[in-house]
């Protein structure tokens, strides 16, 4: 993992931005962190879903939202950018991340499983304070 906060640091710095990482508490493992809610998951997106029993903390897939606000502290949301460290972001394989004959990237408005391609290094939110970067497992 420090490789990967080095990337991130090295990434930011090349922008102009300082990354100062203040460790929180460890977080339950998940396979898949997706930007959708528990609700809005699927298996053929996360590769879990409430439904299947296989998303929510610690299972398959997980959502970055829950994971916030159950484990960050939203007094300071607005001064914080916050990043989860997670093996796939959004999915995991070209099986749970295909739409309309493409395998291996979800698109939004099509399935909603977001704009990832299985493969990529992370994903964030326009304008957003919320990063996902993909680490390898």
């Amino acid at each position: 993992m420090p490789g990967a906060i080095r990337a991130v640091a090295d990434r930011l710095a090349a922008q102009g931005i300082n990354l100062h990482v203040e460790r929180g508490l460890a977080l339950p493992h998940s396979h898949v962190i997706s930007f959708r809610t528990l609700g809005e998951m699927a298996d053929g997106c996360e590769g879990g879903s409430v439904s299947s029993g296989t998303a929510g903390a610690g299972l398959y897939a997980e959502s970055f939202f829950d994971l916030k606000s159950n484990y960050f502290n939203p007094k300071e949301s607005s001064a914080y950018h916050y990043i989860i460290f997670s093996h796939y972001a959004g999915c995991d394989t070209a099986d749970h991340c295909s739409y309309d004959g493409h395998p291996g990237q979800c698109a939004l408005g099509v399935n909603g499983c977001g704009t990832v391609k299985v493969g990529s290094t992370g994903t964030s939110e326009i304008n957003g304070n919320n990063f996902i970067v993909h680490s390898e497992p």
